[in-house]
């Protein structure tokens, strides 16, 4: 007995220490990731992008801890020992992840919504009769004390700091939760509320996102702007086309929709970091797409750039190294944005366009730098209508930018807010003016039935039923043919419905040949018609990939229509916890 026991406790001791020297990783990475974070980039992540984003010798501390502290506890504690070191090892992991702290606060609610929050649909938005254009550019991690040379040995970002000098900027941006990565940065930016992680509750859900909100493109296209969504990297990463669609875009296009147009030589030469274009393509595909736009009809442009992303930033071929480190990166991403902008100027868009140019999130990763510079996103506001000034100590948030580049295009909004956040063209105060820093991130952490209320779909699922001959098999691929909704997950198809007419049923009971993926330590469950026909409780991993024979009684098929329903809970907040991905199915009816 103390001999198994003794296994176990190793068991857990060598994962939840594998897991702390990952944690080691992340946190020499990225030192500011919260949890939300953390829990969004592991929802996303595929094999292909840890291979190609994570270096050895970024994890040589985390792996140092693994390879020492394990062997240590294996040969020289007891069993008592080892149980007191899983302890505080979990407790670490709990702690320095940043999952007790947001445990805590997400445990309690917040009225911040009831009082604070302006419901767009119920704003007054005028724009002028002749509507300007604009032309957004997210440009990844950049941040305004960038300039600073006291900081870095050199102003990071002299172009782009000239260029505030012709346009409107603050210094004073403050990071908030919900804001701070860049599928956040894009809702909070755009919706003015922030993205929160949550568990998926069902497959279905995934096809919208936040479909409740009302982001400002969606204002512009009901005012017939053409809004086109352009992203360097794969723009299905954290469901960026879901959220572009279902928010007033025509278009969301990214690196797999650019390569394309590219002259038909080797693709490598288009390849930046994290698998997506250099900024120089993506510039210069921006250009090809603003002629595509039509002379009397208002248009949104917005870029997403990714050279300056870590931790595998992207120095260009046309930019020579200055310190031979990250730094060049944003240097050579500065005379890129700038050359394109300057472009932009001798363009016959010029004259009726808003550019407005903003880092996406502050730097997540470690930079050289000397002294604490005060970390905040660059923006720049160019062309603005006329009148419109900023204080360059106004502080705001991503939260304050949609209702800012509302006003900035000329349109007048009243109450003039948007959501949460705020026009930096206003006397009025940001949130975090008006309630603090400390006291806002808190209550953008701790729970909200208005927000939640975000997160229904406008469109109710009803089940349509598709012919299915008894007999046939029903392949890998041709499960999306009979499933409304399915969620793709490193290259597998997660299912947690399928709606099958049996055209040549005889009344009779059925038995399923199912095989699929299986999942560790979690309950998977098999629905026939909303009845239960199969449940296991996993905790281990099962041999893969499962084949099972369950038979359905002909007492649950009504109408030769049989609907079933895969529900896989692992425990683990991901999305494969809504289904199951089968591999091939088979129905039988048995005479």
């Amino acid at each position: 007995m103390k001999k198994c026991l003794d296994i176990v406790v190793l068991f857990f001791l060598a994962i939840v220490t594998f897991v702390f020297s990952i944690l080691i990783y992340v946190r020499f990475l990225w030192p500011n990731a919260d949890f939300e974070q953390i829990m969004m980039t592991i929802k996303d992540l595929s094999p292909k992008m840890l291979v190609d984003n994570v270096y050895l010798k970024d994890y040589i501390w985390g792996l140092l801890f693994f390879v020492v502290s394990y062997p240590l506890f294996y040969f020289y504690f007891n069993i008592k020992q080892k149980f007191c070191a899983l302890v505080i090892l979990l407790i670490s992991v709990l702690y320095f992840s940043g999952y007790i702290y947001y445990e805590t606060y997400r445990r309690t609610t917040s009225t911040l919504y009831e009082t604070e929050y302006v419901d767009p649909s119920s704003l007054e938005v005028k724009f002028p009769e002749k509507k300007r254009n604009l032309l957004l550019i997210y440009m990844e991690s950049f941040e305004n004390n960038f300039r600073y040379s006291q900081h870095y040995e050199k102003n990071l970002i002299p172009n782009l700091s000239k260029l505030q000098e012709e346009g409107q900027y603050s210094l004073a941006h403050e990071s908030l939760p919900g804001s701070d990565y860049s599928i956040a940065a894009l809702v909070a930016s755009q919706c003015s509320v922030p993205l929160r992680f949550s568990k998926d509750m069902d497959i279905w859900d995934t096809k919208y996102f936040l479909p409740k909100a009302i982001c400002f493109p969606e204002i512009l296209k009901k005012n017939g702007y053409k809004n086109v969504f352009v992203k360097a990297a794969d723009i299905t990463f954290t469901k960026a086309d879901v959220f572009a669609k279902s928010h007033g875009f025509d278009e969301a296009l990214g690196v797999d929709e650019i390569l394309p147009t590219l002259p038909n030589k080797d693709k490598k030469e288009y390849i930046g970091t994290f698998g997506g274009v250099t900024d120089r393509v993506l510039f210069e595909f921006a250009k090809n797409k603003l002629e595509e736009f039509k002379e009397n009809e208002p248009f949104m442009l917005s870029l997403f750039s990714l050279d300056t992303h870590t931790p595998v930033a992207k120095l260009d071929k046309s930019c020579k190294a200055v310190f031979g480190d990250l730094r060049d990166s944003f240097i050579c991403a500065d005379k890129g944005v700038y050359e394109f902008i300057e472009w932009f100027k001798t363009s016959k868009y010029w004259e009726n366009t808003t550019v407005v140019v903003v880092g996406d999130h502050v730097l997540p990763s470690r930079m050289f730098y000397k002294g604490r510079p005060k970390k905040g996103i660059f923006n720049l506001f160019l062309n603005v209508a006329d009148g419109l000034k900023i204080r360059n100590d106004k502080i705001f948030s991503t939260y304050d930018l949609a209702p800012t580049i509302l006003e900035s295009l000329g349109a007048e909004i009243k109450p003039r807010a948007f959501a949460l956040g705020r026009s930096m063209f206003s006397d009025e105060m940001s949130l975090i003016e008006k309630i603090g820093v400390s006291k806002l991130k808190i209550r953008l952490i701790q729970k909200s039935l208005v927000y939640d209320k975000l997160l229904v779909p406008n469109v109710k699922r009803v089940d349509v039923y598709k012919d299915y001959q008894i007999g046939d098999i029903i392949g890998e691929d041709d499960f999306l043919d009979y499933a409304d909704a399915y969620s793709t997950i490193m290259k597998q198809h997660f299912i947690d419905r399928l709606n099958l007419k049996l055209v040549n049923y005889n009344g009779g009971d059925v038995v399923l040949k199912v095989k699929f993926v299986a999942v560790a330590g979690g309950k998977i469950k098999i629905f026939a018609n909303n009845n239960m026909i199969y449940e296991v409780n996993s905790k281990q991993m099962i041999k893969q990939p499962v084949v099972l024979d369950l038979k359905v009684n002909k007492e649950l098929i009504k109408d030769g229509k049989l609907q079933l329903r895969f529900k896989n809970t692992t425990g683990i907040r991901a999305e494969s916890q809504m289904g199951i991905s089968p591999r091939e199915l088979k129905i039988e009816e048995i005479k």
